[in-house]
């Protein structure tokens, strides 16, 4: 008689023992994608933000000349308004800075490695735990927890 129970509970993918490295490290990754995925959603509902105080930065700035730019005014009369006027203009190009600087974060730091993650992980690629990281750990949910 030939004994054809299973020795040990195996992956259904893989075939591999439980619990199955490639699957737990799948599980993380595809987790690091999504949390990226949302970083870049946030990113830019934030850009949207800043696009639009900077559209109504511009209509007030262009409301503040064309009240004022109407009426010959000499003396502090004048510094105080083109000391407005600058102060206007300095908070748009604050703001357009600020713009950019989000712009080429999620261009050049979130996008290209969300890419790779999601390439990856359609084709089930994985590197492996790392070091010092144990599969409770990961099946847990805290990268931190195998490590010492």
């Amino acid at each position: 008689v030939i004994d054809t129970s299973r020795l040990v509970a195996r992956c259904s993918v893989h075939t591999l023992p439980q619990p199955c490295s490639h699957c737990a490290t799948l599980a993380t990754t595809v987790a690091k994608a999504a949390a990226l995925a949302k970083d870049k959603r946030d990113m830019e509902a934030k850009m949207a933000k800043l696009k639009k105080t900077i559209a109504d930065m511009d209509y007030g700035l262009h409301v503040h000349l064309k009240a004022n730019g109407a009426t010959v005014v000499w003396g502090k009369a004048k510094d105080l308004l083109d000391a407005q006027t600058a102060e206007l203009q300095d908070e748009i190009q604050q703001t357009r800075r600020e713009l950019e600087r989000m712009e080429r974060h999620v261009k050049d730091d979130i996008e290209p490695v969300l890419g790779t993650l999601q390439e990856q992980n359609q084709r089930g690629y994985c590197k492996g735990l790392g070091k010092r990281m144990t599969l409770r750990a990961v099946a847990s949910g805290d990268p931190q927890q195998g490590e010492e």
